[in-house]
């Protein structure tokens, strides 16, 4: 239930289209990354720098940047690295997919998602921002950043459970698993994320 209205972004520049269409400014768009956990390591290769989740982002983050031209893209990169190490590794992201350097903005103080809407809000100003998380996190992340008045569309970048789960039941489904474990504690996470967020309002 924590990611049932998360509906993955197929054609973004449709989606500006129709609230421009609603009355809202149509400024060029952003596409903010959220981040999690960043540990350089030079014996690596850039992908493996952050774990899957996080890569999963990015690549939805491109995705949606090459969809819309003249977009920006910002990417929130978390941890205890320097900002040195952070904007060599956004360097490599940029190799890697094939991207401008100078089209890619660095979040690079953030520590939490509410940290991340406020420095993001002060980047962005008016422009309409595609909240690119995963479908967990997403309806507490558009939370904080319209508290900070940033116009958000919601952009998952994977979903815990397949399609197939909401629609089709198999005896397996009740097996327990690895995978299963760690969507619970995924959930746990969330659940308890968004309570912390009410206590603060």
């Amino acid at each position: 239930f924590l990611e049932r209205d998360a509906v993955p972004c197929l054609d973004p520049a449709a989606v500006l289209a129709e609230a421009a269409s609603g009355g809202s400014r149509h400024d060029a768009a952003c596409v903010v990354v959220l981040g999690t956990g960043f540990n350089p390591n030079p014996a690596y290769p850039v992908n493996l720098h952050v774990g899957m989740g996080f890569w999963a982002r990015l690549s939805e983050g491109v995705r949606l940047h090459r969809l819309l031209p003249g977009s920006r893209l910002v990417v929130s990169v978390s941890g205890a690295a320097t900002v040195a190490e952070k904007e060599a590794f956004l360097d490599q992201v940029c190799e890697f997919f094939g991207m401008a350097r100078d089209q890619v903005a660095l979040l690079a103080e953030a520590r939490t998602t509410a940290d991340e809407a406020r420095l993001a809000a002060a980047m962005v100003g008016a422009a309409p921002v595609f909240v690119v998380t995963d479908a967990l996190h997403l309806a507490r992340a558009r939370r904080l950043f319209e508290s900070q008045g940033v116009r958000t569309i919601p952009a998952p970048s994977s979903l815990s459970a397949p399609a197939q789960v909401y629609s089709e039941f198999s005896i397996l489904t009740c097996v327990p698993s690895a995978a299963g474990l760690t969507t619970s504690r995924l959930a746990m996470h969330e659940i308890l994320g968004r309570l912390w967020a009410a206590l603060r309002d």
